[in-house]
């Protein structure tokens, strides 16, 4: 994905091995990316994930959001979503884990065995499993509704054409 503010493919870095799209940030940290980065809109989830947070409409360099983003970042925040309500802020672990289960997935689409992801991920083999029959079943589920909603609108053609 492109970052709208500099055009660059963006990748954040969750955890080893763990990306995560621009695309995929929830609304408020899509926000922040295009102002200060992705990894800096990743920084403040991972800081303030769970809670609101206020941005002040005039910053300070020894403000915590200036010590964690830059001050320049800061004031960037600042000027565009300053004085505004509190802004709630998503828990980054959410995003770590969708993004763990996408890369588990495409690993395994790859070839590598169930053992070599569950030591991969630290994680049980069983873990593997439970992910891999989820994708599973998600699959099969958005095939069915797409093959009723082709069966609906095949049946909806020849309805118009007998009449």
């Amino acid at each position: 994905m492109f970052c709208p503010t500099c055009f660059q493919k963006v990748n954040v870095e969750l955890q080893r091995e763990l990306v995560l799209d621009f695309e995929q940030l929830p609304g408020v940290l899509q926000e922040i990316a295009s102002l200060i980065g992705p990894e800096n809109a990743m920084k403040i989830a991972q800081t303030y994930g769970g809670v609101r947070l206020y941005v002040p409409k005039r910053m300070k360099p020894d403000h915590p959001l200036a010590e964690l983003v830059g001050f320049e970042n800061a004031c960037a925040l600042s000027t565009a979503l300053g004085g505004l309500a509190h802004l709630y802020i998503p828990q980054s672990h959410v995003l770590i884990l969708e993004a763990r289960k996408r890369a588990i997935l495409n690993d395994r689409s790859q070839g590598m065995s169930i053992r070599e992801l569950a030591l991969k991920y630290r994680l049980a083999e069983r873990h593997i499993h439970t992910i891999q029959k989820a994708a599973l079943k998600a699959d099969l589920a958005a095939a069915r509704l797409a093959q009723e909603t082709l069966t609906t609108t095949n049946l909806s053609k020849e309805d118009r054409h007998d009449r």
